[in-house]
C-alpha cells in the first residue's frame, strides 16, 4: 500500500491525516460507541520512521503508538509486538536479537459490512503474511513473535530507527491444561486453495494442523476418508500409501483426545461401533476417543435412542453433542459443549460433567454463502460476550479463555477455522471478504495462502491475527 493510499484510507474512514515527523497523525472527527472507538489509529502521532504498540490489540482500535512497550510473558511462552514502519522504510528487514523471532506482515482487510448493528467498518488488519517483496508494499505493519528465555530491555531496529521492548517474565506455560478443540476439514482446505478439484489434501492437511498444534488447538474432523472396517476393526492405515490414512492425519503430534467419526456416516452403523469398541481397546484410547454425535440436537427423543447404541455398543468412547446440559442425557452424554450465551456454570451437573462451551455466531446467523443464493448480511444485536470476530477488540478472545478457566469448564470448542474457504468456489476470496454466517471472520481463523499470490511460491497456512490472540489467551489462562 503506498502513502498516498495509505493516507486516503485513513481519511475515508472519518479521520483527518496530516504529515508529522515523516510519517501519519490522524485525528477523529467521529467517536466510536461502547465497546468501539473509531477506526484506525485515532489520535495517533508517528513521530519519525518506526514506532511500537503498546499493547497488543486489533489495530482499527488501537492508538497506543511509541518508541518502547513492555510485555508480560510466561516462561515457555510466546511474545507478541506490532511495529509500524514508515512509508520510505515498509520494505527494510526488520532487526531482532532473537534469532528465532518470526517476522510477518498484517494485511489490510476493507470491512463493508458490521459484524453487530454498532461495530464499525472499514479497515481491518488480520491476515498475516509473510515478510517479502510483495507483502512489504501492502502494508507497514508487522507482527513479530519469539519464546523469550530471560526477562530484560530488547532493542528491535529498521534502518537507523528503534524501539525498546521491555520483556517480563512471569510464572511459566509448558502445555495448556485443558483442550481447544477446533474444526478442521480437509475438503474446505482444498476449496480455498483451488478452483476445482486439486489432490492436495494431505499437504494441507498437515499444514493447517500444525498450525493449529502450534498455537495449543486440537484439530478435529481432519480425516480425509471415512476408515474402513476390516478383520472387525477401524482400518486406522487405509491409504497410507497416499499418506490419507485416519492414523496420519488424526494422531500425527496431536495429543489428548482423538476425535472419531460419528456412526450416521457409515451404511451399517452397529457394525461400525463394534469395530470401533474393539478398536480404542486395542490403541489404548479408552477415556481418550470421542465422537461428535450430534450438533444443536432439536429432537432430544431421537438423540436419545443415537446414544443409547454409543453406550451399548462403544462404551469406552466419549459422547459428545453440542447443546446445554440436561438432566435426561446426563447417563447418556460424556460432554456437553452448549453455546457460551446458553452455558451456565452455576447449573447442577455441570460440576460434575466434562463441559467444552463454544463461541458461534450468537444470534446473528446468516446464510451460508458457500451454498445459498442469498448473500443477505445480517449484523447481530450489540451484546456484549466473548466471540473470535475480526471487528472486536482483543479483550472478546480473552474473555473466552478466562471464563472457562474461571468456571473450570473441560475445555473448548469452535466449530470450524477454514468452513469460509469454501467460498472460494463461489467467487468470494476470504482474503478479500471474510463474512459469513455470523460475522467477519465467522469460521475462518486461517487463511489460503495460494502460489502466486501475495509473493508465494507454494500453498500455505496463513495464520489469522485472532489465531495469535487465541494461543496468548490460552498461555495466560490454561497453564498447565
Amino acid at each position: 500500500m503506498s502513502r498516498l493510499v495509505f493516507i486516503a484510507a485513513l481519511a475515508a474512514l472519518g479521520l483527518t491525516v496530516t504529515i508529522a515527523g515523516g510519517w501519519l497523525e490522524a485525528e477523529v472527527t467521529e467517536a466510536g460507541s461502547g465497546d468501539y472507538p473509531a477506526l484506525v489509529n485515532q489520535n495517533a502521532v508517528f513521530d519519525g520512521d518506526f514506532a511500537v504498540l503498546k499493547s497488543i490489540e486489533q489495530l482499527a482500535f488501537s492508538d497506543r503508538w511509541g518508541r518502547d512497550a513492555e510485555l508480560v510473558v510466561p516462561l515457555g511462552g510466546h511474545a507478541m509486538i506490532i511495529v509500524a514502519a514508515g512509508p520510505h522504510n515498509t520494505c527494510l528487514p526488520v532487526n531482532f536479537p532473537d534469532a528465532d523471532a518470526r517476522v510477518f506482515v498484517l494485511l489490510p482487510t476493507n470491512l463493508t459490512s458490521p459484524s453487530s448493528r454498532k461495530a464499525p467498518v472499514g479497515t481491518y488488519y488480520d491476515i498475516l503474511a509473510p515478510f517479502n517483496s510483495v507483502t512489504c508494499r501492502l502494508s507497514p505493519f508487522r507482527l513479530l513473535e519469539w519464546k523469550p528465555k530471560r526477562s530484560g530491555l530488547l532493542r528491535v531496529t529498521l534502518g537507523e530507527n528503534s524501539v525498546s521492548v521491555t520483556v517480563v517474565l512471569a510464572g511459566g506455560f509448558s502445555k495448556p491444561s485443558k483442550p481447544f478443540m477446533v474444526g478442521l476439514s480437509n475438503i474446505f482446505l482444498m476449496k480455498g486453495h483451488c478452483k476445482s478439484y486439486c489432490a492436495i489434501e494431505s499437504e494441507l492437511g498437515q499444514l493447517y494442523g500444525k498450525l493449529l498444534v502450534d498455537h495449543h488447538a486440537t484439530p478435529i474432523q481432519s480425516w480425509i476418508h471415512f476408515p474402513p472396517i476390516s478383520n472387525q476393526l477401524v482400518d486406522l492405515d487405509h491409504r497410507q500409501e497416499q499418506s490419507q490414512s485416519f492414523r496420519q492425519n488424526v494422531f500425527g503430534g496431536f495429543d489428548g483426545y482423538i476425535n472419531f467419526p460419528r456412526m450416521t456416516h457409515f451404511q451399517r452403523p452397529r457394525l461400525y461401533l463394534e469395530a470401533l469398541e474393539r478398536t480404542v481397546r486395542l490403541e489404548g484410547l479408552s477415556g481418550r476417543a470421542w465422537v461428535y454425535v450430534r450438533d444443536e440436537p432439536k429432537n432430544i427423543a431421537s438423540l436419545k435412542k443415537e446414544l443409547e447404541m454409543y453406550r451399548d455398543l462403544a462404551p469406552s468412547v466419549l459422547t459428545m453433542v453440542t447443546t446445554k446440559y440436561r438432566p435426561e442425557l446426563a447417563s447418556l452424554v460424556d460432554i456437553f459443549a452448549p453455546n457460551i450465551a446458553d452455558w451456565n456454570p452455576s447449573l447442577k451437573g455441570h460440576d460434575s460433567r466434562i463441559v467444552w462451551p463454544y463461541v458461534s455466531c450468537m444470534g446473528s446467523c446468516g446464510p451460508n454463502r458457500a451454498i445459498l443464493e442469498d448473500t443477505s448480511r445480517n449484523p447481530g444485536p450489540e451484546v456484549h460476550r466473548p466471540d473470535f470476530l475480526i471487528d472486536r477488540p482483543a479483550s472478546r478472545i480473552d474473555e473466552y479463555f478466562a471464563l472457562l478457566s474461571q468456571a473450570r469448564a473441560g475445555g473448548g470448542l469452535y466449530y470450524h477455522a477454514v468452513e469460509g474457504h469454501a467460498l472460494y468456489r463461489k467467487g468470494i476470496d476470504v482474503l478479500e471478504d471474510p463474512w459469513n454466517f455470523g460475522g467477519n471472520g465467522d469460521g475462518v481463523l486461517i487463511y489460503p495462502g495460494r502460489p502466486g499470490e501475495l509473493g508465494l511460491r507454494t500453498h500455505q497456512a496463513l495464520p489469522s491475527f485472532r489465531l495469535k490472540l487465541i494461543r496468548q489467551s490460552i498461555e495466560r489462562h490454561w497453564r498447565s
